[in-house]
């Protein structure tokens, strides 16, 4: 993903939005988009690459960040009390950012600065921004430790049936210490 120029990091995210939508179209509840990179991530592929789980049925921790979002839980005002502190990057349609709940040493999220319920709800200045953060972000990884960082990247749009208030986010989990 680092390495790729930008409008190749959009066409590939307007392609999983476009498998997204197909999923969703047959009936699954949640569709999940991921990339694994590295044989720390479990991959048997010397390569990055990428699958997407659709689900008949709401994984729980997808509901239980559904209910949260439902109960008036905002991204956006988080950000705004975390302020600059939690900022890796920002554009001006997405940011990437560390959140103070980060289950992973060097975990960090991106997300559209106005709230869009899944990826395939984005603009096109909002695609690019996350395209260009998601390209930022790897290549970061990558220095970090002078080789490429093994890690699982998951995109986290809203179960069926939850939009309303839902954030989309794309999550990086980063595997090296």
């Amino acid at each position: 993903m680092g390495s790729l120029p930008n409008d190749r990091r959009v066409l590939l995210l307007e392609a999983i939005a476009d498998r997204m939508r197909d999923h969703a179209a047959r009936g699954a509840q949640f569709v999940l988009p991921f990339e694994n990179r590295g044989p720390e991530a479990g991959v048997t592929l010397h390569h990055p690459h990428g699958q997407i789980y659709a689900f008949p049925f709401v994984p729980s921790p997808q509901a239980k960040a559904a209910r949260a979002f439902a109960d008036g839980y905002s991204l956006q005002h988080e950000l705004d009390l975390w302020g600059d502190t939690a900022i890796v990057n920002a554009r001006a349609h997405a940011v990437g950012f560390v959140p103070p709940f980060a289950r992973f040493p060097y975990e960090c999220w991106l997300a559209p600065t106005a709230r869009r319920p899944s990826l395939t709800e984005l603009e096109p200045a909002e695609l690019e921004d996350m395209a260009a953060l998601i390209g930022d972000i790897c290549r970061r990884y990558d220095r970090l430790f002078g080789r490429p960082m093994p890690y699982m990247m998951t995109l986290h749009s809203a179960p069926s049936g939850s939009e309303a208030r839902f954030h989309f986010t794309v999550q990086f989990y980063p595997l090296l210490r």
